[in-house]
Protein backbone atom coordinates (compact mmCIF):
# COMPACT_ATOMS: atom_id res chain seq x y z
CA UNK A 1 0.00 0.00 0.00
CA UNK A 2 1.46 3.37 -1.01
CA UNK A 3 0.45 7.03 -1.19
CA UNK A 4 2.48 7.91 -4.31
CA UNK A 5 3.98 6.06 -7.27
CA UNK A 6 4.90 2.57 -6.19
CA UNK A 7 7.26 1.06 -8.78
CA UNK A 8 9.13 3.25 -11.25
CA UNK A 9 11.00 1.56 -14.08
CA UNK A 10 14.01 3.53 -15.31
CA UNK A 11 16.12 1.46 -17.65
CA UNK A 12 16.18 -0.94 -20.57
CA UNK A 13 15.61 -4.70 -20.58
CA UNK A 14 13.60 -4.80 -17.35
CA UNK A 15 11.28 -7.70 -16.50
CA UNK A 16 8.79 -7.17 -13.68
CA UNK A 17 6.84 -10.34 -12.86
CA UNK A 18 4.63 -9.81 -9.82
CA UNK A 19 3.69 -13.50 -9.69
CA UNK A 20 0.08 -12.59 -8.89
CA UNK A 21 0.92 -10.20 -6.04
CA UNK A 22 -1.03 -6.98 -5.54
CA UNK A 23 0.11 -3.36 -5.61
CA UNK A 24 -2.47 -1.18 -3.87
CA UNK A 25 -2.64 2.61 -3.86
CA UNK A 26 -4.46 5.22 -1.78
CA UNK A 27 -7.58 5.42 -3.99
CA UNK A 28 -8.50 6.53 -7.50
CA UNK A 29 -9.26 10.11 -6.44
CA UNK A 30 -5.83 10.61 -4.87
CA UNK A 31 -4.06 12.69 -7.51
CA UNK A 32 -1.51 11.49 -10.04
CA UNK A 33 -0.05 8.36 -8.47
CA UNK A 34 0.58 5.18 -10.48
CA UNK A 35 1.19 1.63 -9.40
CA UNK A 36 3.83 0.97 -12.08
CA UNK A 37 5.25 3.73 -14.26
CA UNK A 38 8.34 4.76 -16.21
CA UNK A 39 10.85 7.36 -15.09
CA UNK A 40 10.53 10.60 -17.06
CA UNK A 41 9.86 10.77 -20.77
CA UNK A 42 12.80 8.68 -21.94
CA UNK A 43 12.49 6.03 -24.63
CA UNK A 44 12.94 2.93 -22.45
CA UNK A 45 13.19 -0.32 -24.42
CA UNK A 46 12.23 -3.94 -23.80
CA UNK A 47 10.13 -3.55 -20.66
CA UNK A 48 7.99 -6.51 -19.60
CA UNK A 49 5.30 -6.23 -16.95
CA UNK A 50 3.42 -9.40 -16.15
CA UNK A 51 1.15 -11.07 -13.62
CA UNK A 52 0.55 -7.92 -11.53
CA UNK A 53 -2.66 -6.91 -9.77
CA UNK A 54 -2.70 -3.11 -9.55
CA UNK A 55 -5.51 -1.36 -7.67
CA UNK A 56 -6.64 2.05 -6.45
CA UNK A 57 -4.21 4.55 -7.98
CA UNK A 58 -5.05 8.17 -8.79
CA UNK A 59 -3.73 8.14 -12.34
CA UNK A 60 -3.08 4.67 -13.62
CA UNK A 61 -2.51 1.16 -12.47
CA UNK A 62 0.19 0.81 -15.13
CA UNK A 63 1.27 4.04 -16.89
CA UNK A 64 4.18 3.96 -19.35
CA UNK A 65 5.60 6.87 -21.36
CA UNK A 66 7.47 6.30 -24.62
CA UNK A 67 8.15 2.59 -24.19
CA UNK A 68 9.71 0.72 -27.12
CA UNK A 69 9.04 -3.02 -27.51
CA UNK A 70 7.14 -3.24 -24.21
CA UNK A 71 5.14 -6.33 -23.23
CA UNK A 72 2.22 -5.84 -20.87
CA UNK A 73 0.81 -9.30 -20.21
CA UNK A 74 -1.62 -11.04 -17.87
CA UNK A 75 -2.13 -8.11 -15.48
CA UNK A 76 -5.26 -6.95 -13.68
CA UNK A 77 -5.95 -3.24 -13.13
CA UNK A 78 -9.02 -2.32 -11.08
CA UNK A 79 -10.30 0.71 -9.20
CA UNK A 80 -7.75 3.13 -10.72
CA UNK A 81 -8.53 6.32 -12.60
CA UNK A 82 -7.21 4.57 -15.75
CA UNK A 83 -6.35 0.88 -15.72
CA UNK A 84 -3.42 0.56 -18.17
CA UNK A 85 -2.06 3.43 -20.28
CA UNK A 86 0.70 3.73 -22.86
CA UNK A 87 1.74 7.11 -24.26
CA UNK A 88 3.72 7.33 -27.50
CA UNK A 89 4.53 3.61 -27.46
CA UNK A 90 6.12 1.77 -30.36
CA UNK A 91 5.93 -1.96 -31.05
CA UNK A 92 4.16 -2.67 -27.75
CA UNK A 93 2.35 -5.94 -27.12
CA UNK A 94 -0.57 -5.75 -24.70
CA UNK A 95 -2.34 -9.06 -24.21
CA UNK A 96 -4.23 -11.15 -21.69
CA UNK A 97 -4.91 -8.22 -19.34
CA UNK A 98 -8.08 -7.39 -17.43
CA UNK A 99 -9.18 -3.82 -16.64
CA UNK A 100 -12.32 -3.45 -14.57
CA UNK A 101 -14.09 -0.82 -12.46
CA UNK A 102 -11.66 1.98 -13.36
CA UNK A 103 -13.06 5.52 -13.13
CA UNK A 104 -12.36 6.44 -16.78
CA UNK A 105 -10.77 4.02 -19.23
CA UNK A 106 -9.83 0.39 -18.82
CA UNK A 107 -7.05 0.89 -21.38
CA UNK A 108 -5.79 4.20 -22.79
CA UNK A 109 -3.32 4.43 -25.67
CA UNK A 110 -2.14 7.82 -26.89
CA UNK A 111 -0.24 7.97 -30.18
CA UNK A 112 1.00 4.37 -30.34
CA UNK A 113 2.64 2.94 -33.44
CA UNK A 114 2.56 -0.74 -34.35
CA UNK A 115 0.83 -1.78 -31.13
CA UNK A 116 -0.63 -5.27 -30.75
CA UNK A 117 -3.64 -5.27 -28.44
CA UNK A 118 -5.16 -8.73 -28.15
CA UNK A 119 -7.12 -11.04 -25.84
CA UNK A 120 -7.77 -8.33 -23.24
CA UNK A 121 -10.94 -7.84 -21.20
CA UNK A 122 -12.39 -4.47 -20.18
CA UNK A 123 -15.56 -4.33 -18.11
CA UNK A 124 -17.48 -1.85 -15.97
CA UNK A 125 -15.13 1.07 -16.63
CA UNK A 126 -16.65 4.54 -16.28
CA UNK A 127 -15.86 5.74 -19.79
CA UNK A 128 -14.39 3.41 -22.42
CA UNK A 129 -13.17 -0.13 -22.27
CA UNK A 130 -10.29 1.08 -24.44
CA UNK A 131 -9.62 4.60 -25.71
CA UNK A 132 -7.17 4.66 -28.62
CA UNK A 133 -6.04 8.07 -29.90
CA UNK A 134 -3.88 8.60 -33.00
CA UNK A 135 -2.79 4.98 -33.40
CA UNK A 136 -0.91 4.01 -36.54
CA UNK A 137 -0.45 0.48 -37.92
CA UNK A 138 -1.88 -1.25 -34.86
CA UNK A 139 -3.59 -4.60 -34.50
CA UNK A 140 -6.63 -4.91 -32.22
CA UNK A 141 -7.97 -8.47 -32.08
CA UNK A 142 -9.98 -10.74 -29.83
CA UNK A 143 -10.67 -8.22 -27.07
CA UNK A 144 -13.84 -8.16 -24.98
CA UNK A 145 -15.59 -4.93 -23.91
CA UNK A 146 -18.67 -5.24 -21.69
CA UNK A 147 -20.60 -2.88 -19.45
CA UNK A 148 -18.34 0.13 -19.98
CA UNK A 149 -19.49 3.74 -20.28
CA UNK A 150 -21.71 4.08 -17.23
CA UNK A 151 -20.32 7.61 -16.71
CA UNK A 152 -19.57 8.60 -20.34
CA UNK A 153 -21.83 6.38 -22.52
CA UNK A 154 -20.59 7.86 -25.81
CA UNK A 155 -17.16 6.24 -25.30
CA UNK A 156 -18.32 2.76 -24.20
CA UNK A 157 -16.51 -0.22 -25.68
CA UNK A 158 -13.59 0.48 -28.00
CA UNK A 159 -13.30 4.21 -28.75
CA UNK A 160 -11.01 5.24 -31.63
CA UNK A 161 -9.96 8.74 -32.68
CA UNK A 162 -7.43 9.63 -35.36
CA UNK A 163 -4.67 7.45 -36.74
CA UNK A 164 -4.40 5.18 -39.78
CA UNK A 165 -3.48 1.70 -40.95
CA UNK A 166 -5.02 -0.10 -37.99
CA UNK A 167 -6.57 -3.56 -38.20
CA UNK A 168 -9.59 -4.56 -36.04
CA UNK A 169 -10.69 -8.17 -35.90
CA UNK A 170 -12.93 -10.18 -33.58
CA UNK A 171 -13.44 -7.61 -30.83
CA UNK A 172 -16.71 -7.90 -28.93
Amino acid sequence: NTSGNCITLGGNNIVLNCNGNSITGPGSSSGSSSGINTAGYTNWSNLTISNCIVNDFGYGGIALYKPNNAKIENNTAAGNRIGISLHIASNAKVYGNTATDNDLHGFYFYSPSSITFSSNTASSNGSSGANVSYSNNGSFAGNSFTGNGNIVPAYAGLYISGGSGNIFNGNI
